[in-house]
């Protein structure tokens, strides 16, 4: 199977979606980095509970992780950040139409 076959494969179980399918967890954080702008020095909001990776790449890219708390509802606390950088608990979510 090449990789476009199985990025279209992917994206057909997706319902449309458009995938990129990358070697490793890096090089597809680097990329969500690239594609979303973040600047050097830029704050970028984290889960407080993320994982050390998660909050790894954030500063190996340059910008500035700043951890949120969750409120009584476990809703991610207001944050003045552009962006906020957060992942999937594992076995909790499923994409719709999946």
């Amino acid at each position: 199977m090449t990789l476009e076959t199985a990025e279209a494969t992917w994206s057909e179980r997706l319902g449309g979606a458009w995938v990129v399918l990358v070697r490793d967890a890096y090089r597809a954080r680097r990329l969500l980095h690239q594609a979303a702008g973040i600047q050097p020095g830029e704050w970028v909001g984290v889960p407080a509970n993320a994982s050390h990776d998660l909050a790894e790449s954030v500063k190996h890219h340059k910008a500035l992780p700043r951890f949120l708390d969750f409120d009584a509802h476990l809703r991610l606390a207001p944050s003045g950040t552009r962006f906020t950088w957060t992942q999937v608990v594992r076995g909790l979510w499923q994409p719709q139409n999946a």
